[in-house]
């Protein structure tokens, strides 16, 4: 990675988290409806990126890309009117239109249904990744009335990691690279280092935003998320890697300098806020 790239990856990680910020902290409303649509629009230009990743150019699509986005629009109504089901209902809605328009489509094969399975496993995958993981943004936010601050907090951790990783590892890493193929570049040294600075991001953060710090009752339970956080972060993105790695391409797009597309910038925080909002709504209880 030649300099430019390197200034365009660092500023644009430092640049993030405060326009999440603004965007969360002043679009606050009840159900926090600005944040929803923003989350919706990244919803679906993600959803662009990775049916790019997914399909060929002349390949059948089973549903429009843009439609699984719709479970976004039914987590917030979810919220809104307190029922989850709304929100299952949907992803079973898109499952059953998948399988009748494959039922369709399936009779031109030559042979007869030849590509189903392919086709089927594509269009499911873009279902749940981004979009059902995505739900789970709308969760945090309207866990309670700090949820906007909550899922800032997650922001915070995933790009602290991601950040640190990155400077760790370019600086004192290049011995310990290759620990995994589907991403060489990336050091032992730099996972060490996100591990280590994500739980400080994270002690400062609780102290700034005091409402979060008494939420989560203590200091060891804010480094133990952190940890957690980075660990589930740093999977996200290997995650992202070995789809990349299987189409034989470097970024899922280019709407974003120095990281790519939109995809290669949240493909950290889909995994993570899940076990974020479960560490949040569950995990509290036992600790």
């Amino acid at each position: 990675m030649n300099k430019s790239n390197i200034v365009d990856r660092i500023f644009t990680s430092i640049l993030f988290p405060p326009i999440i910020f603004l965007i969360i902290y002043f679009g606050r409303s009840e159900h926090a409806l600005l944040p929803c649509i923003i989350i919706t629009i990244v919803s679906i230009i993600s959803s662009f990126e990775m049916r790019n990743l997914l399909y060929s150019k002349n390949e059948k699509k089973l549903i429009p890309f843009w439609l699984p986005s719709s479970l976004i629009i039914s987590q917030y109504i979810s919220v809104c009117l307190g029922k989850q089901a709304i929100t299952e209902g949907t992803l079973i809605a898109l499952f059953i239109l998948l399988f009748i328009s494959e039922i369709k489509i399936g009779e031109k094969d030559a042979p007869l249904f030849s590509q189903s399975m392919s086709r089927l496993s594509k269009m499911s995958l873009l279902i749940i990744y981004p979009n059902y993981l995505m739900t789970y943004w709308i969760r945090i936010i309207n866990l309670n009335e700090n949820g906007h601050l909550l899922f800032l907090f997650m922001i915070v951790l995933v790009f602290a990691n991601d950040i640190s990783c990155y400077c760790v590892g370019m600086l004192f890493g290049k011995r310990s690279r290759n620990i995994f193929k589907v991403s060489p570049k990336k050091s032992l040294v730099g996972f060490i280092g996100g591990a280590v600075i994500t739980p400080i991001i994270g002690y400062v953060y609780t102290n700034i935003f005091q409402s979060v710090g008494v939420f989560f009752k203590n200091t060891q339970t804010v480094i133990a998320l952190s940890v957690l956080m980075a660990v589930v972060a740093d999977i996200g993105d290997l995650i992202e890697s070995v789809m990349k790695r299987s189409v034989g391409v470097k970024d899922s797009g280019y709407a974003i300098p120095g990281r790519g597309g939109l995809l290669d910038s949240i493909d950290s925080i889909l995994p993570s806020a899940i076990i974020f909002f479960l560490f949040c709504n569950e995990g509290l209880k036992y600790l």
